[in-house]
């Protein structure tokens, strides 16, 4: 479940982005996994995007699982 807010947050952020492909600079989904595991890259910011939105996002990409907001939680913010 926690995976699948991990997966939200960069859902959002592409509908955000008007679908630009997230983590493009990397070659490959082991690139990508070995350098978002060790918490050296997040994805911006979208232009337009508000400060209250972007905290949820943001929270979303905790490195560890239990840091990260519960959908109930989720849907409460964005209410």
């Amino acid at each position: 479940s926690m995976s699948d807010v991990w997966s939200f947050g960069v859902v959002v952020w592409e509908i955000l982005t008007d679908g630009e492909f997230p983590y493009c600079e990397f070659e490959s989904n082991v690139d990508v996994v070995k350098n978002v595991a060790k918490g050296e890259h997040r994805l911006h910011r979208p232009k337009g995007c508000s400060d209250a939105l972007w905290a949820v996002v943001s929270q979303c990409w905790q490195a560890k699982p239990k840091d990260r907001p519960s959908w109930i939680e989720i849907f409460e913010a964005l209410k």
